[in-house]
């Protein structure tokens, strides 16, 4: 077998993009492609239109390379063993098939993973958690997920292995989420919920680019945009209280903050190390607080380096 030239099809679908990316075996990424993605008038996620993004990525392929596998990363509740999306609200999603969309040329296998745990796996094999043994991932977009690492190995729970912090309520009479509860974390700190709180708005839709989040944190950072700045303090602060509430079940560890709206950097990031130092004062060792290496792409590396564990290729 040819290493060298061995590829893993890496497909993220977000609640707002669909990321894909070929990767080889060392992390090197030889194409890369985000497209928005598409939804049906009733909110669903558009099953074909991913389809044919996922064809045509393929088709564009430099000659010559063999595919190996494609990795799939996917919100929701899922089975992966069988490669299905049992439950994703963001997607609007029930029972869908892998194979009704991801259709791979000649037998190629296909794998199923957890969207926070593929973008742990793609920090632990080549970012900012290499040679970590214990961490805790977490990923900020559209919504907010978690993977926590112990002994070199993902923590599962039955048949899931991603703790789903952005539905950990915060506030018992807070905002109300989709899921039935209040207050959830990501009713605060996740980029759609921010971007309706700088326009006064109460409710956030499920969709919509971070790009104007980040504009923000670059103004704040540059000019001082006070209000751009309280909004990342106040997010920060939010994200500790859901930090600490993981630390006291499970225990002082690394904590890589990952997604779109972790590029806010400093800005994000120092308020919630303040709140952690009060709020979790007793821990064995302090709590370090790590930017993710691929902030908007883990969830890609992470589903090339499933591929590549199940082939024995890393």
């Amino acid at each position: 077998m040819n290493v060298g030239r061995e590829l893993a099809i890496g497909v993220d679908i977000g609640g707002t993009n669909l990321k894909l990316g070929a990767v080889r075996p060392n992390g090197e990424l030889l194409a890369q492609e985000s497209v928005p993605l598409q939804k049906n008038p009733d909110g669903r996620a558009d099953i074909r239109a991913l389809s044919v993004h996922v064809d045509r990525f393929i088709q564009r392929l430099p000659h010559g390379c063999r595919i190996a596998g494609i990795g799939v990363s996917c919100p929701g509740l899922l089975d992966t063993r069988n490669r299905k999306i049992l439950h994703a609200v963001n997607l609007k999603w029930e029972n869908v098939a892998l194979d009704s969309f991801v259709k791979p040329p000649g037998g190629v296998p296909v794998y199923l993973e957890y969207d926070a745990l593929a973008g742990a796996l793609g920090e632990k094999h080549y970012g900012a958690a290499q040679g970590l043994p214990n961490f805790l991932y977490v990923c900020i977009g559209t919504g907010i997920g978690a993977s926590l690492f112990v002994n070199g190995e993902p923590y599962r729970a039955g048949i899931v292995s991603s703790l789903n912090l952005g539905h950990m309520s915060i506030a018992f009479d807070g905002l109300s989420c989709t899921c039935g509860n209040k207050g959830c974390l990501e009713k605060y700190v996740s980029a759609p919920a921010m971007r309706m709180r700088l326009n006064g708005k109460t409710q956030s839709p499920g969709d919509g680019p971070d790009s104007d989040l980040l504009q923000l944190a670059a103004q704040a950072a540059a000019s001082g945009d006070l209000q751009a700045a309280e909004l990342f303090r106040d997010a920060g602060q939010k994200l500790a209280i859901g930090l600490v509430n993981c630390l006291q079940l499970f225990g002082g560890t690394t904590v890589v903050i990952g997604g779109g709206v972790s590029q806010a950097g400093s800005l994000l990031l120092d308020p919630a190390r303040d709140e952690l130092a009060a709020c979790y004062r007793y821990a064995v060792s302090p709590v370090e607080l790590v930017q993710a290496k691929f902030p908007t792409l883990a969830g890609v590396m992470g589903a090339a380096a499933t591929v590549f564990a199940e082939e024995k290729l890393i």
